[in-house]
């Protein structure tokens, strides 16, 4: 990918990036689960004014070291393209936290090793750099991170508060009394309600 195709695939595709961060990197968490055949459960870290990132980290497959890249640094880059079972087939959603950031970090806890990575914007397209690896009792999966801004903090709360009603599968966060149950106030039907 070159400068101007990244720009054009991604520019303005979010109007609202953080929104679009936690969705993109929830449902993909939910869908690393379907691929693993395992049961669908993720974790969230929404950021408080003491820690100021976000995070989501699934138990899925996790990925080897050589698939990372490759799926990092290569918008289009898809491993949901034969399921109906998922959600996106695009390969553009992982990227979505340079849509509130210049940078997030890869987690990759695969086979008893911890692969990190960080994900930045160099020259208008976006590098995967290897930052080490250490063994690790973790199950397999991904955790995504990304640094939020002072003035992001409340938002992230409000805005998972919302998304995460529309789930099937809620994730297990970091702050309690958060709700995320969705307020049906009328049943019109079975698959109908206001």
């Amino acid at each position: 990918v070159n400068e101007s195709m990244f720009q054009m695939l991604t520019s303005n595709i979010y109007n609202d990036p953080i929104l679009a961060n936690i969705r993109e990197w929830s449902t993909n968490a939910c869908d690393a689960c379907i691929a693993a055949g395992k049961e669908v459960k993720f974790d969230v870290h929404l950021p408080t004014l003491s820690e100021t990132y976000f995070h989501v980290r699934d138990y899925g497959t996790g990925l080897a070291p050589e698939d990372i890249t490759g799926l990092f640094s290569n918008l289009g880059a898809s491993t949901k393209r034969n399921s109906n079972e998922m959600n996106g087939t695009l390969g553009i959603g992982r990227m979505a936290g340079l849509a509130v950031a210049d940078a997030f970090t890869v987690d990759s806890y695969y086979h008893g090793k911890q692969y990190s990575y960080a994900i930045s914007m160099q020259n208008g397209v976006p590098v995967t750099l290897y930052m080490g690896e250490s063994p690790t009792g973790e199950l397999n999966g991904l955790k995504l991170s990304v640094s939020v801004e002072y003035d992001d903090v409340s938002s992230y709360r409000e805005k998972a508060e919302k998304l995460y009603q529309y789930f099937d599968h809620k994730p297990s966060v970091n702050i309690e009394n958060i709700n995320m149950e969705l307020d049906v106030t009328e049943n019109i039907s079975d698959n109908w309600f206001i």
